[in-house]
């Protein structure tokens, strides 16, 4: 199954659509079983995700099919050196200790920029050397735009990445970006299929940062009511189906929100027109660069 599960909400109080707050652990539970018997298998966490490792250690039986993603700190250095290197590493370490886990599938440079940095080459000599100790199968990293792909490329043989798509944001797509990745190998890892949640909230019900485009969304929700999707089948759908994505990594509240996505996606659906809804405002596309 291409969907995967996102687990900030197990550690933080996340998303514009969240009237939840922080999942419980009693609820990640059922979350956990419930896409383990959907047959979901990327589980994508972070350091940086608060509690989200820590809760994924109490919950994870010691045999499971999952393949745990994670991430490394931030180093927000014009140039790293060595002892971010160490960080790296026993950050990675402590990550495994909380999760209880031998080994893991996936690590990724969480902000993409600190490869990008003088020497950033450093961060992913350790990674390649946790991989080679078979600690790691694939080391990557996450991007927000074809400006830090473009140059992650070029100096990097990466196994994996993460990166941004969604009705709403279609660069990668329109680019041929994801085709490119796809031809090197390089799996792909889809976020913010909801763009954390603006897809499924209505459109008056945003706050005034998002004036500007209520019209635009509005305009969306009439297109997929006369598809006869909801919110949640259009933004989810639209992604699972282009052909270079491995996994769409979708975070929920709760289990019932999952099992209802489980049984949405399944039903057959067409996304002929979802073109004309593409934007390109980086204020818009971008959550980091969104002023609430």
């Amino acid at each position: 199954m291409k969907l995967g599960l996102g687990t900030v909400q197990f550690g933080l109080d996340y998303g514009i659509s969240n009237q939840q707050g922080k999942t419980s652990a009693n609820e990640a539970e059922k979350i956990l079983a419930v896409a383990a018997c959907n047959g979901m298998r990327v589980l994508d966490t972070a350091a940086l995700y608060g509690g989200s490792e820590d809760m994924l250690g109490q919950l994870l039986p010691p045999e499971h099919d999952f393949n745990v993603v994670t991430k490394t700190p931030k180093f927000s250095a014009a140039s790293i050196t060595e002892r971010d290197a160490k960080q790296l590493e026993d950050t990675f370490y402590q990550s495994l200790t909380k999760m209880r886990q031998n080994s893991i599938y996936g690590l990724l440079v969480h902000h993409a920029d600190d490869l990008l940095s003088l020497n950033g080459n450093l961060l992913f000599e350790k990674m390649k050397q946790l991989k080679e100790k078979g600690l790691v199968q694939k080391v990557g990293v996450s991007v927000y735009n074809a400006e830090q792909i473009d140059g992650i490329l070029a100096k990097y043989q990466i196994d994996l990445i993460q990166l941004p798509v969604n009705v709403l944001d279609q660069r990668l797509l329109r680019t041929g970006c994801l085709g490119q990745l796809k031809r090197q190998g390089i799996e792909i890892h889809v976020r913010s299929a909801f763009l954390q949640g603006l897809l499924l909230t209505e459109p008056h019900a945003l706050s005034s940062y998002f004036e500007k485009i209520k019209a635009h969304l509005q305009g969306y929700r009439q297109f997929i009511t006369k598809q006869n999707l909801t919110p949640v089948q259009a933004a989810l759908g639209f992604v699972l189906a282009q052909d270079e994505v491995d996994s769409v990594v979708c975070g929920v509240n709760n289990c019932q929100q999952l099992s209802e996505i489980c049984q949405q996606i399944k039903q057959p659906m067409s996304f002929e027109g979802f073109e004309q809804f593409a934007l390109d405002d980086e204020n818009i596309l971008n959550p980091a660069k969104w002023r609430l």
